[in-house]
Order: structure tokens, then C-alpha cells, then sequence
């Protein structure tokens, strides 16, 4: 009977905690009016959510003003904050602020260019600028692979010295082999919509993600220090992007430093052979790149809002099959163990599997987290009941 009442009539600490669309002009007056509206119809929590029609300039001080405002009411009101940690979405990226201001940390894919070589004994240039995309990053490596029958014959041979003055020149031995140029590939969003032509921020590097957090979460400190933990509970981080296939400037270091051998003779096993070194190479890429996100991104946002003693909360990119865990962050429950309170985002009801919940409750159990959290009602209609 007591876990019924308490479902009936939940705690306020276990109140829904809507996203609070901040947009148009933020008038003191009007978001005051707004949280006495929430206390009313008994919603003690609300995330402070920056969203597009937002005239106010994000970040500045007249938008910390009216988060003075809202913390303050909140305060008085008895109720509690969220901070969202990004405008509008795709956390990462302080408004683009971060890949604006340092273009060294543009989120990135890897790509390549390949064609096959038969002849043998003869030497021959390639020109890059003309086989490679205009929009393409720096070059990472060229390499030259041996193959038999049409397949991968081992692991191919670094030539990315031979690259002068954007051209390839190589002296082509017994064939067949493949030659294979790998550039990075600047990368935005995968969604297509209107703020995918913006770039995002590459949340495997540290030192990014740090910029991110300077901007964000320790200037939301800094400015309300009395509040935080109290009024302000937690900072929510909303599908953090990644690449496929995911790429970092940091890679190839972090790869040699976590597995003891470099990963340029082996790239092409990324985009196929089936042998057992194939295999093992792109299960060390997964684990790279899982490792990476997890410390990098989400080890770093646990940490950080620990020091300012709120918790850390949020879901993963595109969470709700295995395959898209493989394909974007590599580890699901890698970066889901970094949050204080496991989420996800549960927005089309009938056609996300029940494992994904399910999976967040196990994150919880296994880690000992109090709470889950869920992000609903955002694309079900209105006919979506609380039940």
C-alpha cells in the first residue's frame, strides 16, 4: 500500500521535470508567472532549456540574468532546476561556440579514396586534389595492401611519407594491391535538420570537451554557487553527436597507447576483410572509441558536475537499437555508467523496443544509481497519456 500512495502521490523530489522551453525575450516578470503556473498544477521541477525562437543571446549575461530570476522564484517557491547544457541540441557545442572558436576541434569522420593497382615495376603519381572530396580534412595516412583473389592478404604497408605538395608518388612492385588515401571528413549532425549545418564538437577529444564545460557548466557555478545542489539538481546532456565512422585527432595515439600497435597498416580492415585479424582490429576500434566517449565526454561531465555538487544526467545518441550503440559510441553501457541518473529518450511510443528502458534500469542497478530518468512525450500527441 505504501509503494501505491507513493506512486499516487510521489514525493516532490520524484516530480515530472518538463523541458521549459526559454525562447523569445526572457522577461523577469513572465518566467516568475511561469513557475507559480507549474507549483500549481503540482510540477516542483523544471529543466531551464534554451530552444530555438531564444532572442535573448545564450550564455550572455542578460541570459544568466533571467536564470537569476528563475533559480531565485524557484527557490522561493520550494521547487528545483535542471540545467540543460546546450542551444538548442546535440550537447557539445555552447551554441557552436566550441568548434567556432577552435576549429581544431571540429568533430570529424574517417573516409577513404581506394583504387587497385596491377601493373608492376612502374612508378605512378597520384594528384589528390583531384581524386579526393573538396570538403575533405587532412590527409591520415596512404596506404598500400597487398591482396589475393579479390581479398586482403595481411596488413598493408604506411606510404603517407610519400605525400608532397597535396600528390602520392609510389613505385608499384608485384601486384595486385590496393592503395587507399584516409582523410578526415568534417562532420555535422545526422539528423538533416536546419541546425545540421552547423558544425559540432569532436566529444572524444578532452580537451574539447573541457572547452564545452567552461562555457556551460562551470560558468552556471561560478555565477550561482549558493544554488547549486540545491535549486540547481542536475545538468542534462541531450544526444551528444558522434560520426560514423568515428574519428578523432587523438585516435591514432590513444589507439597505440591502449593496444600497443599502430592502427595505420590495418585500416582497411574498418571497412572489410573477415579473417581473425580483421576482426580483432575492429573490435580494438570499438573499444578505442567506446573508451574515448565514455572518459573523454561523459567521464568528464560526471566529474565535473560532481565538483559542483549536482548530478549528471541525460541519454546517449540514437540509444534505442544495438546496432546504432556499435555504430556512434561503440559501448552503451560504458558511457550510461558515467551518469548519476541513467536516461533515455522514449519519444515514439509502440516503436522503441522495451529493451532500451529496460536497459537504463539495469545500468542503475548494476552501478547503484537511485534513479533513471526518461525523456517522454515529445513526438507522441497528444493522445499520449501519463498511464
Amino acid at each position: 500500500m505504501r509503494l501505491f500512495r507513493e506512486f499516487s502521490d510521489p514525493p516532490q523530489d520524484f516530480s515530472v521535470v518538463p523541458f521549459w522551453f526559454l525562447n523569445e525575450c526572457l522577461d523577469d516578470g513572465r518566467l516568475q508567472w511561469q513557475l507559480d503556473e507549474m507549483k500549481k498544477q503540482h510540477v516542483f521541477g523544471a529543466v531551464m532549456h534554451a530552444r530555438p525562437g531564444l532572442i535573448t543571446e545564450y550564455l550572455s549575461d542578460e541570459w544568466f540574468a533571467a536564470i537569476e530570476t528563475i533559480v531565485e522564484t524557484a527557490s522561493r517557491n520550494g521547487m528545483f532546476t535542471w540545467i540543460y547544457d546546450e542551444y538548442p541540441w546535440h550537447s557539445g557545442m555552447a551554441e557552436w561556440r566550441v568548434p567556432q572558436l577552435h576549429p581544431e576541434y571540429h568533430i570529424r569522420s574517417l573516409d577513404r579514396w581506394t583504387t587497385i593497382l596491377h601493373e608492376a615495376g612502374t612508378s605512378i603519381t597520384i594528384d589528390l586534389r583531384v581524386e579526393l572530396p573538396e570538403d575533405g580534412g587532412a590527409i591520415v595516412a596512404v596506404v598500400v595492401t597487398p591482396l589475393q583473389n579479390g581479398q586482403l592478404a595481411g596488413p598493408g604497408s604506411d606510404m603517407t611519407s610519400q605525400v608532397k605538395a597535396d600528390r602520392v608518388t609510389l613505385y608499384v612492385p608485384d601486384g595486385p594491391f590496393e592503395l587507399a588515401v584516409y582523410y578526415e571528413r568534417f562532420f555535422h549532425n545526422p539528423y538533416g535538420d536546419r541546425f545540421g549545418v552547423f558544425p559540432v564538437t569532436d566529444l572524444m577529444n578532452h580537451e574539447a570537451v573541457k572547452a564545452f564545460t567552461q562555457l556551460t557548466h562551470a560558468e552556471y557555478a561560478e555565477r550561482f554557487p549558493d544554488h547549486m545542489g540545491s535549486t540547481i539538481r542536475a545538468a542534462f546532456t541531450d544526444e551528444p553527436p558522434a560520426a560514423t565512422l568515428g574519428w578523432s585527432v587523438t585516435f591514432l595515439e590513444a589507439f597505440r597507447e591502449r593496444h600497443g600497435y599502430d592502427l595505420v597498416p590495418y585500416l582497411a580492415y574498418l571497412w572489410e576483410g573477415e579473417s581473425p585479424e580483421a576482426q580483432k582490429v575492429r573490435l580494438d576500434y570499438g573499444d578505442v572509441l567506446s573508451q574515448l566517449y565514455a572518459e573523454s565526454y561523459f567521464g568528464q561531465l560526471e566529474s565535473c558536475c560532481e565538483s559542483f555538487g549536482i548530478e549528471s544526467t541525460g541519454h546517449l545518441l540514437l540509444e534505442e537499437t544495438l546496432l546504432f550503440h556499435v555504430r556512434f559510441m561503440g559501448d552503451y553501457f560504458r558511457s550510461m555508467r558515467r551518469f548519476h541518473s541513467p536516461g533515455i529518450d522514449y519519444i515514439f511510443p509502440g516503436r522503441i523496443p522495451a529493451v532500451v528502458p529496460k536497459m537504463a534500469a539495469s545500468v542503475a542497478n548494476l552501478y547503484g544509481r537511485e534513479r533513471v530518468m526518461t525523456e517522454t512525450f515529445a513526438l507522441t500527441g497528444w493522445g499520449f497519456t501519463f498511464q
